[in-house]
């Protein structure tokens, strides 16, 4: 199946001729895998996971033969990335040219010219129409909204700041909990900020919290959103659904396609750092939409 490009029936004709291109803004232990997945098993759609880290693949654990596509296969036997790389050959482009997310901004229009070149080829090779970008990182979004190829979207992923910060103080045990409630807080500030240089219709917020307890209702508001065929039910057999991401949570490397809301923090987190965490990000959280 061919790529359509917008103005084709898969969104408005007001973005004729430009890549469909959603991007998830969000921090890291807050869901994005999962949705990725959920959202690469619709057939108009297709995500690698965290895109802009395909530099940190191609092509040094290519050559090397290390690390695993999700798909199961090393990324030098798989199909999939083959055939992407071979399309972006075919576009001018070859293994060693810059990632197109390294360098200052005023770099950036040859790093554009690649990526849609990259995004063109997944899209070929898949048969999707709808580039779906899990990178998460809020700077991103500023470039991306810049580029004259693409037709942005934001799903804007969030989770009640407890259980992401519990989930980087198990990974940093030695980093005080003030650091790491500060760094929730900075990345929450920088997120906000970037958004609201956008049309806030091109922005859809997301809860991880909704997203596991009403999956279906919520990925139809997505697939609204997106404009694709909202009524596609892609929570049974999610994982069947062959995907290639390159980097992210662990579990796209597993067969468990259980969707469960991990509220570990609600019974392990110290009470001492839940108060600190209201004294320096409550405010945030409660902007959030998270409440008490």
């Amino acid at each position: 199946m061919g790529r359509r490009l917008c103005g084709s029936g898969t969104t408005s004709m007001m973005a004729e001729n430009k890549i469909p291109y959603v991007y998830i803004a969000g921090l890291s232990h807050s869901g994005s895998t999962l949705l990725a997945f959920l959202l690469n098993a619709h057939p108009e759609l297709v995500s690698i996971g965290e895109a802009s880290r395909v530099g940190e693949v191609l092509p040094d654990r290519w050559a090397t033969r290390k690390d695993l596509c999700s798909c199961g296969k090393p990324f030098f036997y798989c199909e999939f990335w083959n055939r992407t790389l071979a399309g972006l050959a075919a576009r001018g482009f070859g293994l060693q040219a810059s990632d197109p997310f390294d360098g200052p901004e005023s770099e950036a229009q040859p790093d554009q010219r690649k990526w849609q070149a990259f995004v063109e080829a997944v899209l070929d090779v898949s048969g999707a129409n709808v580039f779906v970008d899990a990178s998460k990182a809020a700077a991103y979004v500023t470039r991306l909204q810049g580029h004259s190829g693409l037709d942005l979207k934001v799903i804007n992923l969030l989770r009640d700041g407890r259980g992401v910060i519990f989930s980087w103080m198990k990974r940093l045990p030695d980093t005080p909990p003030e650091i790491v409630i500060g760094s929730w807080v900075q990345h929450e500030n920088e997120r906000a900020a970037r958004l609201r240089s956008m049309d806030p219709d091109r922005i859809l917020e997301v809860r991880y919290e909704d997203l596991c307890l009403t999956p279906v209702e919520t990925l139809e508001k997505i697939f609204t959103f997106v404009g694709v065929d909202p009524a596609f039910d892609v929570t049974v057999g999610y994982k069947s659904a062959v995907n290639h991401h390159v980097i992210g949570n662990q579990m796209r490397l597993t067969g468990d396609e259980q969707i469960k809301l991990d509220e570990t923090w609600r019974r392990e987190m110290d009470d001492r750092i839940i108060e600190k965490f209201f004294d320096l990000g409550g405010a945030i959280n409660a902007r959030n939409g998270y409440a008490g």
